[in-house]
């Protein structure tokens, strides 16, 4: 099983305590007859793994979405797009710019007049001129990086829910171990999802911040087919 992971000085500390999972595997082994039998070492093990599932969780919070950074590309397409529209007189598209954009360049370029470092007419349009090249390149770039993230925006459902497949992996292997069946039943009297895989799964969980919950436990139990599949699926 995984190491708590440390990443600088800073270590994420495992959900609950080993004596929580000890209570957990007491509760299960009342409600479904089992015999579980864990030594402190194991029980220590699986403490460890589950602050790694935790920690991963972590990191995939903080990463940016692509579309919250396909929203910034597009915010900084437009800004170029301004500017090109403005200075479009540099490049002889007087005719074309609406009054109001005339008058802001024409202010601008009286501003830049006054620059200790510009002074003259050439020197103010050869800087204009330079800073048209460099915005066409920008507005390019990032015209290209939102079609780039675009090719990838199918990835992004499964990789939010990376951490939940280590914690999946993480339970298989104890549940293997123990002789737990791993597959997720349904008590059809109730109408809920049941068995001694599911319990587990719905109790460690428990342990974890809010905000690693699922909603429902049917939504917890699609979640958790879903991930078991794809486990199995790699290992083929």
């Amino acid at each position: 099983m995984a190491r708590l992971p440390v990443e600088g000085d800073a270590m994420v500390t495992p959900p609950g305590t080993v004596n929580e999972l000890r209570s957990i595997i007491d509760r299960l082994n009342t409600e479904f007859r089992l015999n579980i039998l864990c030594a402190d070492n194991q029980l220590y093990e699986l403490w460890l793994s589950l602050g790694s599932v935790h920690a991963q969780f972590l990191q995939e919070a903080e990463r940016p979405t692509a579309k919250a950074v396909n929203a910034r590309l597009a915010t900084l397409a437009r800004a170029c797009t301004e500017i090109l529209d403005i200075l479009a007189i540099e490049r002889g598209g007087f005719h074309e710019l609406p009054p109001e954009k005339l008058a802001a360049f024409f202010q601008l370029r009286e501003i830049l007049m006054h620059s200790p470092r510009l002074r003259t007419m050439d020197a103010v349009s050869n800087l204009l001129l330079s800073i048209v090249d460099q915005t066409e390149q920008i507005k390019h770039a990032s015209e290209v990086a939102k079609v780039d993230l675009a090719m990838v925006k199918g990835k992004r459902g499964r990789d939010q829910l990376a951490w939940y497949d280590a914690l999946t992996g993480v339970l298989v292997d104890f549940a293997s171990l123990h002789g737990i069946p791993t597959a997720v039943s349904d008590d059809n009297a109730k109408g809920v999802p049941s068995g001694p895989f599911y319990r587990l799964a719905e109790s460690v969980e428990g342990e974890f911040p809010k905000e690693l919950h699922a909603p429902s436990a049917k939504a917890r139990a699609g979640r958790l087919r879903r991930a078991l599949g794809r486990l199995e699926a790699e290992q083929k």
